[in-house]
């Protein structure tokens, strides 16, 4: 041994390293994929009280301008809402639907069948009840207030 140094090049990562960096970088886009699952449920719970909220809106004003009586049928056990006219001369078939509640983030609750009919002329409701919706956010609950037939979603506590 001549008093040489022998020079070692190191040319890239040990395991260790690499392991280490290939454990930072999952846990940030762990974090990153469960953020946007939790955004798109909210997203998606907000839609479908926006969408029903039309929808009834749609109905009573269809009442009111077109004097023909229209209802709402809530089928809980089916997971599913239907709207129609009532008059038997009703010629507008884009108001009968029906709307099947297949998202995985909101439900029906209950186990009765309730009905709502906006009169034609007025818009006004008969009967006064309340329509509860389950989400994975908490308990919801349509309420139709006598008369005027008005109607809010609530957040039940």
């Amino acid at each position: 041994m001549n008093g040489k140094k022998i020079k070692i090049e190191e040319k890239g990562f040990t395991l260790l390293e690499t392991l280490l960096v290939l454990m930072i970088t999952s846990s940030l886009l762990l974090f990153s994929v469960l953020s946007i699952k939790n955004v798109t449920e909210t997203i998606q719970i907000d839609l479908f009280f926006r969408e029903l909220t039309s929808k009834i809106t749609n109905m009573q004003t269809h009442a009111i301008l077109h004097d023909q009586t229209t209802d709402i049928q809530f089928y809980p056990q089916n997971n599913v809402i239907k709207f129609r006219v009532v008059d038997a001369n009703a010629q507008n078939e884009f108001l009968k639907e029906t709307w099947e509640l297949d998202n995985p983030y909101y439900r029906l609750s209950g186990t009765s069948i309730k009905e709502f009919a906006f009169k034609k002329g007025s818009g006004n409701i008969t009967k006064s009840d309340r329509i509860y919706i389950h989400t994975t956010k908490g308990e919801y609950e349509l309420v139709y207030l006598m008369g005027s037939g008005r109607f809010e979603i609530r957040e039940r506590n």
